[in-house]
């Protein structure tokens, strides 16, 4: 991949793919740079959600800041697809906040620890030594 997306016979957008899953990810083979995107993408989210993402009791399409611990717990949340309650936030959410609430969902499972594995190829195997292995077998 790594070719590939320094080749130049390429297109644009094919490079611009590979270049994007190399610096998010590391092709996968980098669990840690994935979780920190995923730890950012959750901070940055919960940033928004606290000032744009709940409406006040009784309004539907104003915002109300919310505090920025509960509305961690609720990004964080949403990025695992986990449905939960938090006590002091608000239930109903701004347009804003739905499509935050979508983005987190879709995003989430990209980059969490189970969206980074990367199937590592088998080893190779010695084939003297797997045919010296045979010939004693029989």
């Amino acid at each position: 991949m790594e070719m590939r997306r320094k080749a130049t016979s390429i297109p644009w957008h094919e490079r611009l793919v590979l270049t994007m899953y190399w610096l998010l990810s590391g092709y996968g083979l980098r669990a840690s740079r994935a979780f920190l995107v995923l730890i950012a993408l959750v901070a940055l989210a919960a940033l928004a959600l606290s000032r744009y993402g709940f409406c006040p009791p009784g309004h539907l399409y104003t915002a109300a800041v919310q505090p920025l611990p509960d509305t961690i717990i609720y990004a964080a949340g949403s990025a695992l697809s986990l449905d939960m309650k938090i006590g002091g936030l608000p239930e109903k959410l701004t347009l804003w906040g739905q499509g935050l609430r979508i983005a987190l969902r879709i995003t989430g499972p990209m980059f969490g620890p189970w969206g980074t594995r990367h199937p590592r190829p088998p080893k190779k195997i010695d084939e003297s030594l797997a045919r010296e292995r045979f010939i004693e077998a029989q």
